[in-house]
């Protein structure tokens, strides 16, 4: 993801500042990814 935004280059400052805010959008998602990983790590682990 971060490879295609680095390739399109912003002309402007409205343009860039619309990539910053794709990749603001991002982290969420990557936290709650993170989160449920460890949910399930830790499921496993106290179901043993």
């Amino acid at each position: 993801m971060k490879f295609v935004l680095r390739g399109l280059n912003a002309s402007g400052p409205a343009e860039a500042a619309g990539l910053y805010n794709i990749q603001l959008a991002l982290v969420p998602i990557k936290i709650n990814t993170q989160i449920t990983i460890v949910n399930n790590q830790w499921n496993t682990i106290s179901e043993k």
